[in-house]
């Protein structure tokens, strides 16, 4: 059984991805399984509108160029941990590692309206106003649903769209947020919804009264739920709501460490920014952490047999 200090387990990815491929590289970390993400890399410096396939291709050559990491896109089917060491079985084959950090990221739970999951994937809807705000001035603007992340996300809004509707889907907003919405001058619409489809290079949604409004853009931030969660609870992992209807999982720093020795998160799973510059620095130091580690328990394990 081939053996690894350490497994870096990520969402799923084919080496050469097609169009409709997930794509982790998205304008945040998303990783929506079974379903296409915007294909496009925004608010990351020096990467800004690059395609993700061509980064995240990049990002792998890079890595490779070192010598130290093995590339294997497999889906892991169980991890049982015996004597501290882990043993996790994949569709193709078993493997040994002394450590593992889960970068597997997390999924949306979209709403159930037609073309919403469409939407999404064409990148026409944001779930955060300041990753695509400047793309969005000036337009007009709907926020999907009144979750609390979504009205979060539209109170920045306000200040660069002047034309604002929060479409509640027949879910009425209660006195506080209604009486917040007309300070902002953000106009509620509580007709339920019966789709949404782009219409050119708008939005056009249509509710079931027969109704229609037409926006440039739908700002909604879903709910979210861990990616791979029955490995990573199984292990003793404790996964733990944030804000705002997001999860990730508990860490006892903010080094990745999780309440399990030699299990390690990074991404998404390791709070609530959802975006590259963040995973990238949560998987950096992880994997300096988890190094450590692995070097200290070395140097007590030769000082005890002496």
């Amino acid at each position: 059984m081939p053996q690894t200090s350490a497994a870096v387990l990520q969402a799923s990815q084919p080496p050469s991805p097609s169009p409709e491929s997930n794509d982790p590289l998205s304008s945040s970390t998303r990783n929506n399984t079974g379903m296409p993400l915007p294909r496009i890399c925004t608010s990351v410096f020096a990467l800004d509108n690059h395609d993700n396939a061509s980064v995240r291709e990049t990002a792998r050559a890079q890595i490779d160029a070192y010598g130290s990491t093995r590339f294997l896109f497999q889906s892991v089917i169980s991890i049982e941990r015996r004597n501290d060491v882990f043993h996790l079985k994949t569709t193709e084959g078993s493997w040994m590692a002394r450590a593992i950090i889960f970068a597997s990221g997390i999924t949306d739970v979209m709403l159930s309206i037609p073309g919403v999951q469409e939407l999404w994937n064409q990148g026409m809807i944001h779930h955060c106003i300041y990753c695509h705000g400047y793309e969005c001035r000036n337009g007009v603007l709907g926020a999907l649903g009144a979750s609390p992340a979504t009205v979060h996300n539209l109170v920045g809004s306000t200040v660069q769209n002047k034309s604002i509707t929060l479409l509640t889907n027949a879910a009425p907003p209660d006195d506080k947020l209604r009486e917040r919405m007309v300070r902002l001058k953000v106009r509620i619409i509580e007709d339920p919804i019966n789709s949404m489809n782009k219409d050119e290079d708008i939005i056009r949604v249509d509710f079931e009264n027969g109704k229609a409004e037409r926006v440039d853009a739908l700002l909604h931030t879903p709910d979210s739920r861990i990616s791979n969660e029955s490995l990573l609870t199984l292990l003793g992992a404790m996964v733990h709501k944030i804000m705002l209807g997001q999860v990730a999982i508990k860490t006892s720093d903010m080094f990745g460490r999780t309440a399990v020795p030699g299990v390690y998160v990074s991404g998404d799973l390791a709070g609530l920014t959802r975006a590259i510059p963040y995973a990238m620095f949560t998987g950096g130091v992880a994997v300096a952490e988890l190094h450590a580690d692995l070097v200290e328990k070395d140097l007590e394990d030769k000082v005890e047999k002496h």
